[in-house]
């Protein structure tokens, strides 16, 4: 326990000086860990964030390539029908996004129409 700060009076100046610089050592170095302290715990934030981004980037750029990758497949996929059958390749094509949009639609009106049921039962 530290003493009260009037108590310095008793002491002669010599020592008040001795006590006050020794005081001031001690609130540099505190000082100074604390800064150290704040600073690692930015930099350890910054470089955790800077490993978040990347995560979410990567995985965002395996997602594209998975898209990619099954927008290529139904290419390939309807090129080999259309070749099999001598028709017509972007036709194929045009056909099978033609039936894949159909089936969203319907799908997204199965949807809304669900969602006006449930409000109108309310």
């Amino acid at each position: 326990m530290r003493p009260p700060a009037y108590l310095i009076e008793r002491y002669a100046a010599s020592r008040r000086r001795a006590t006050l610089v020794a005081c001031l050592i001690d609130l540099e170095e505190r000082l100074t860990d604390a800064a150290i302290e704040m600073a690692d715990k930015l930099i350890g934030t910054a470089f955790s964030r800077a490993k978040n981004t990347q995560a979410r980037r990567y995985a965002a750029t395996s997602k594209d390539v998975a898209r990619l990758m099954r927008l290529f497949r139904g290419t390939i996929d309807a090129l080999s029908l259309a070749l099999n059958n001598d028709s017509d390749p972007i036709d194929w094509r045009l056909r099978k996004f033609a039936h894949r949009l159909k089936r969203n639609q319907l799908e997204g009106v199965r949807f809304v129409e669900d969602r006006l049921q449930i409000s109108q039962s309310r």
